[in-house]
């Protein structure tokens, strides 16, 4: 997902994550530049904001079956993006 903020402002949103902790990553970077502050594991949803462009990307990093889990769906969600 992506998008451009023209003008002063803030870009909120809530996020969260169920993925291999450690291994895969719901992250989001400015201008390009890839932010503090990803999310990894089991991370219910959060609240967050930044300023300018933002790029939000869910990282997949393979499997690892040794940390394999059945409840985590693999998946990252962005929403309410004001």
């Amino acid at each position: 997902m992506e998008t451009t903020v023209t003008g002063p402002g803030m870009l909120t949103f809530f996020w969260k994550v169920s993925s291999e902790g450690g291994f895969d990553y719901l992250r989001f970077s400015i201008d390009g530049v890839e932010q503090s502050g990803s999310i990894s594991g089991d991370v219910d949803w959060r609240l967050s904001g930044i300023y300018y462009f933002f790029r939000c990307s869910y990282i997949k990093m393979g499997v690892h079956k040794r940390h394999k889990s059945e409840h985590r769906t693999d998946a990252g969600w962005v929403d309410q993006v004001v």
